[in-house]
């Protein structure tokens, strides 16, 4: 019965019933939401090998602690590999290079 009616036909439906109820959106009903956008939850920033692009910034903001101001882009493949070999790793040097040379 449900899958011949529109989403607004069912949310009306549902309006007084006491039950707890929400729409299920896709990605781009949940981006053009009105409080998505008010709330700025979707950030440009530029990627150094990407140029500018989107990406979502933090569920939950605080007054008095600015988390998600500053918004890093994600790595490239591989960015990080030499720095985690050899820092959580312990590789030495030789090691990675003998890696990237195999």
């Amino acid at each position: 019965v449900l899958s011949t009616r529109t989403t607004c036909e069912v949310l009306d439906l549902l309006e007084n019933s006491g039950l707890p109820f929400g729409p299920v959106n896709n990605l781009q009903q949940t981006f053009d939401h009105p409080q998505v956008r008010a709330r700025n939850v979707v950030r440009q920033v530029e990627h150094p090998f990407l140029g500018p692009i989107k990406m979502v910034g933090p569920a939950v903001e605080y007054s008095d602690a600015p988390v998600g101001e500053h918004i890093e882009p994600p790595p490239m493949l591989g960015q990080h590999t030499a720095q985690v070999l050899k820092n959580v790793l312990g590789y030495s040097d030789q090691q990675i290079q003998d890696a990237v040379d195999s």
